[in-house]
């Protein structure tokens, strides 16, 4: 399979068996690192974020013996943007990967798939932007990636730093940890491990089992009855219908969509508890910094939408982020401060007790959250989203309070108080303008900070007729 190296990595890693003699003891005590990302995951559907029912046992008890972060929010609504700022600390507008087929870039409807042209590129992360992996692998670590999502590949990119990536063509994250668990127990290196697992199976078709959907079906999270019809009805994504439930009569209801898809939230706590298991099995959970996080959440019909990546509501952007540190450290703790997924990689490296580029490494634009205390959240902190797929010229700034939506193509903004309106619906914008004009002037200030980096430039690669397919099964 073939690998990228970026100058920048490659420049980092010059001498790495020298430095590696020379730390010694020092890297082998470093703490192994796993990262472990579930696309698609709301954070509203976890136990420890408040969902009703046995849905995320295994998670909570992670929560209960680590850091909860209460308002993370991921910087695009779907996977590749989402995850590129993942793993280079670096917003969309930065790295640049943020549309696919030359499609998502502009203001208009999306064009019926069957006028796609017959050799279709999407775009590659820039080698010049500095992975998570990569500065980790230049501080000594292993690093291993084993994922899921068809985005996520080494030929768009996201290897980079990875010395083992392996890619699994499979919802069931079962079937990763088939792969995942045998690497581990037939691992031999020193090294300390930095593991990146992406799961996929709270993603759509909604496809759990019966079994866990049992389990979930009367949970008052899943909101009032509703009839499906009409309008809503004809919304539900063509990918979404290919489920053997859906000529079922409880299709037309709500709280059926909402309870399959926790069914896959509960499949996927099951798989997590299945790592966990492992990691203590081979007495390595203790000394493992372990982080559980997702790319996007998930439009379950609260506004008249399904899926994601069309909008900027909490729904689609507000995701968990759990931190199990090694030995337990600050267990319990719940942060409440605004933040981001482009500052775990910043976290990850100082939590590791890594510090090995000073301030913001190759322009990292997320923050140390390892610094955080457990009092009083900053109440200027806010997380901006934006590379929406045909609304590229939307932004979202949300606070500990308040949304701002502002529309750059048609010159127009909405504001929610989420304490009072979680669900978006009344915008306040016209009736306090203070508060509109307050917000607008903190999202100009940071677009005027990105305005002063240097983007990068992504490079392209043709889509394979399988790879295609995997994507069209999956909404794309």
């Amino acid at each position: 399979m073939r690998r990228r190296t970026s100058p920048r990595f490659a420049a980092l890693v010059l001498g790495v068996t020298t430095a590696l003699a020379a730390c010694g003891e020092r890297a082998r005590e470093r703490p192994d690192v796993v990262l472990v990302l579930v696309d698609t995951l709301r954070a509203d559907y976890l136990g420890c974020y408040g969902f009703e029912g046995d849905v995320s046992q295994r998670l909570d008890r992670l929560a209960r013996e680590g850091v909860l972060f209460e308002r993370c929010f991921t910087q695009a609504p779907w996977t590749k943007p989402a995850v590129a700022s993942l793993l280079t600390s670096l917003h969309p507008e930065i790295h640049r990967v943020t549309t696919h087929e030359g499609w998502f870039g502009e203001d208009r409807t999306p064009p019926d798939p069957a006028a796609r042209p017959a050799v279709q590129r999407t775009e590659v992360l820039p080698g010049e932007a500095l992975t998570l992996a990569e500065a980790l692998r230049a501080e000594g670590y292993e690093t291993a990636a084993f994922v899921a999502n068809p985005w996520i590949r080494a030929d768009q990119g996201f290897s980079q730093g990875f010395e083992t990536f392996e890619e699994i063509e499979s919802k069931d994250g079962g079937e990763l940890l088939e792969r995942v668990v045998p690497w581990l127990r037939e691992r031999t290196s020193p090294r300390p491990l930095f593991l990146y697992l992406h799961f996929m199976d709270v993603h759509g078709p909604y496809a759990a089992s019966d079994a866990d959907y049992e389990v979930l079906r009367e949970s008052p999270s899943l909101g009032e009855p509703h009839a499906i019809e009409g309008r809503e009805w004809r919304r539900i994504p063509g990918y979404l219908r290919q489920v053997p439930w859906f000529d079922s009569p409880s299709a037309r209801e709500r709280r059926t969509w909402r309870a399959r898809y926790a069914a896959g939230v509960r499949a996927f706590d099951r798989h997590l508890g299945t790592l966990v298991d492992e990691l203590a099995r081979a007495d390595r959970l203790d000394s493992t910094l372990l982080a559980v996080t997702s790319d996007h959440g998930e439009e379950l019909m609260e506004r008249d939408l399904w899926d994601h990546g069309d909008a900027l509501f909490d729904a689609e952007t507000h995701v968990p982020l759990v931190m199990r540190l090694p030995y337990r450290a600050r267990a319990g703790e719940r942060q409440a401060e605004v933040v981001s997924l482009i500052d775990l990689a910043p976290t990850i490296l100082a939590l590791a007790g890594l510090h090995p580029l000073s301030g913001r490494p190759s322009g990292w634009q997320g923050r140390d959250l390892s610094r955080l205390s457990a009092g009083t959240p900053d109440p200027e902190a806010f997380s901006v989203g934006t590379a929406v797929k045909w609304h590229p010229r939307l932004l979202a700034l949300r606070t500990a309070r308040h949304k701002l939506l502002c529309d750059l193509e048609r010159g127009s903004l909405q504001v929610f108080d989420l304490e009072r309106d979680p669900l978006e619906r009344a915008d306040l914008a016209p009736i306090e303008p203070e508060l509109a004009r307050a917000l607008r002037a903190k999202l100009e200030a940071h677009m005027e900070e990105l305005g002063a980096a240097q983007p990068l430039t992504p490079g392209e690669v043709e889509i394979s007729s399988d790879l295609r397919a995997r994507l069209e099964a999956l909404g794309y």
